[in-house]
């Protein structure tokens, strides 16, 4: 006998998949957040500008966390 109760349909799993494509983009953001604040923290204490495209990757990260 099957359980129609526990079914989803299309919508449902429509919904699931874009908040598991957005879970995901926010991960990857973090994670390349994570791996250039060294960058942050050297420009800070030393000075020394990070380079133009790192800033600019890093403000799109931003915008997706």
């Amino acid at each position: 006998m099957i359980d129609w109760s526990k079914t989803i349909t299309a919508e449902d799993r429509a919904t699931a998949d874009a908040e598991a494509t957005a879970a995901t983009a926010r991960a990857e953001a973090l994670a390349y957040l994570a791996s250039t604040d060294w960058m942050v923290i050297r420009a800070a204490e030393t000075g020394k500008a990070m380079p133009e495209d790192v800033a600019e990757a890093r403000a799109a990260a931003r915008g997706e966390v």
